[in-house]
């Protein structure tokens, strides 16, 4: 539809779908030198030296603040950056630049990382139940060639650092010289035929957030009933939008409280969202799982699991509650004509409307039963 052809930072959707299936990986870096240390584990914080990429300190970062994400980076003025990874055993992440005395946060999307368009409709609805997510946009191949050739002159790559597919061109140079490959050699000419081609791929410049993780405070900070008030209105957007890595509420897990961060003035917002749209036998089964009053009994293990065996007392277990029913509520509002507009505004795919449109339905029709 119309919709579906709009552009967004000068790429149509037509172009993102293409360039997410496209865009393969680098081909691995020269070996390491035997004197390097290994790979650390996911999680990990990776200090090398002297390097750009510094090893993640918050205390380092904690009083930056985001670059304006509408607008033109100047990655001219970056003097560090770091890679903070994803999930265990994820290939992802973000990576941070300093660029001047802001932050720039980019994530990149290959055909193994997810999908840009559902995080972005992710994000976006789950702003109008109120909750804060970064902002973002897709940036244009020309903003991809500028910041690749300024960070190409500016950073000291990593081996250990998975970087986006529009870096491996001076990532790759970069590499050949330190370890004094020949310009004769098959990767050097791969080197050279990879810089005639086209960049394909799909980049988002996040805002960033000062904050850390719920997962990686101490508790006190986020069990608190205004916390746990938004915790619940996220937690109903999540199953409006079936995005399951978050909190174990009508999903079967432990919980993943990392994709919730907490700012320094205590501020909730809700990071690494998706839409998973489901058809079917599997849909039929999710709506019949939907509930005015959410179980609480996953919520409460994956907070002792975070915590150390912390038990929600009755105020927080109501607070998440009641956040959860206003978001529903506004969910089921929504149905009378804004949710359209909604879908419309973030252009969501087909399949991800007719879903989001199907759970809405359905929680408007548990709220006037």
């Amino acid at each position: 539809g119309g919709c579906r052809r709009r552009l967004l930072g000068g790429l149509l959707w037509e172009d993102v779908r293409w360039a997410v299936a496209m865009a393969a990986p680098p081909p691995p870096p020269p070996p390491i030198a035997a004197t390097q240390s290994k790979k650390k584990k996911t999680w990990a914080v990776v200090d090398v030296g002297s390097s750009s990429q510094a090893a993640f300190r918050w205390e380092e970062w904690k009083d930056l603040r985001s670059v304006d994400v509408t607008s033109p980076v100047e990655w001219q003025s970056v003097s560090r950056h770091v890679h903070l990874p994803g999930g265990l055993g994820s290939k992802s992440g973000v990576l941070l630049f300093q660029v001047g005395a802001r932050v720039a946060v980019l994530k990149s999307f290959d055909a193994g990382s997810g999908d840009p368009v559902r995080e972005r409709l992710a994000a976006e609805l789950l702003g109008k139940l109120g909750v804060r997510t970064p902002r973002c946009r897709l940036l244009a191949r020309e903003e991809l060639e500028n910041a690749r050739e300024e960070l190409g002159r500016r950073l000291s790559f990593v081996p250990t650092v998975r970087y986006p597919q529009f870096l491996a061109l001076p990532y790759h140079r970069q590499m050949a010289a330190a370890h004094g490959v020949a310009e004769s050699s098959e990767y050097s000419k791969y080197i050279e035929a990879s810089a005639k081609e086209p960049l394909a791929e799909v980049v988002l410049l996040m805002e960033f957030i000062a904050g850390q993780t719920a997962l990686s405070t101490s508790g006190a900070e986020v069990l608190t009933v205004e916390m746990l008030r938004a915790w619940g209105t996220i937690a109903v957007g999540d199953v409006l939008l079936n995005n399951i890595d978050r909190f174990p509420v009508l999903f079967d897990h432990n919980g993943n409280l990392a994709n919730v961060m907490v700012t320094p003035a205590l501020e909730c917002v809700a990071i690494d969202q998706t839409c998973n749209p489901l058809t079917g036998d599997a849909l039929a089964g999710f709506l019949g799982k939907l509930c005015r009053d959410p179980p609480l009994a996953g919520l409460q293990r994956a907070v002792s699991i975070a915590f150390g065996g912390v038990t929600l007392d009755p105020p927080l277990q109501e607070a998440f509650r009641s956040g959860w029913r206003k978001g529903m509520a506004t969910i089921a509002e929504a149905t009378s004509g804004s949710l359209e507009r909604w879908l419309d505004e973030a252009d969501a795919p087909t399949e991800c409307a007719v879903f989001v449109r199907r759970v809405a339905a359905s929680m408007g029709e548990l709220l006037c039963a």
